[in-house]
């Protein structure tokens, strides 16, 4: 039964609202009824009618009791609505608080010196090796990839995700450039 309470407190301790501004509207119910109230009772006619007259003629056509009623039933539904809309929950979602408006291009030279073994195992492996590298250590922000050989090529325009360019780096080759 302990455990049970435990788990119950340490629940309830994670309860919050997503938007608790729309408690406000809670205030403002109770503001209008009282309002309402106060407006009901100084009434100048009040003073002049009896109180079983005053009850039946000031009041409205329907009885009070269907009145008292509707006015249970309509602070009902507005405290359910604005609980509703403040956003009950028991899971913290993070919210970013920013949006990164850095761009990064990855140039990669696919002319045929790319072919040459002077470094093992060859160059085209190692810049593939360093470009995949380079796009998994950028993490934030939008990532372009252009090859370029006799000419510029875009291979991925900019996009916020970085695993795309991962998956394109291996297929490139100098064979597949238009132009050596």
């Amino acid at each position: 039964m302990d455990d049970f309470l435990q788990l119950s407190f340490s629940q309830l301790h994670q309860f919050h609202f997503i938007r608790p501004q729309w408690l406000w509207s809670i205030l403002l119910l109770v503001a209008v009824w009282l309002l309402r109230n106060q407006m009901n009772k100084q009434s100048h006619w009040r003073n002049v009618l009896p109180p079983h007259l005053a009850q039946v003629l000031l009041n409205s056509s329907e009885s009070p009791k269907n009145s008292a009623r509707r006015g249970k039933v309509l602070i009902g539904f507005w405290l359910i609505a604005a609980i509703a809309m403040a956003g009950p929950t028991w899971q913290k979602i993070e919210k970013p608080v920013f949006q990164v408006k850095r761009a990064s291009v990855i140039l990669l030279d696919m002319s045929l010196s790319m072919r040459s073994t002077d470094i093992k195992p060859n160059r085209l492996s190692r810049a593939r090796f360093k470009a995949i590298d380079l796009a998994e250590a950028i993490g934030d922000g939008e990532v372009a990839l252009v090859a370029y050989a006799g000419d510029a090529f875009t291979i991925s325009p900019l996009t916020p995700d970085a695993r795309n360019l991962t998956a394109l780096i291996p297929s490139l080759t100098p064979e597949i450039m238009p132009e050596p």
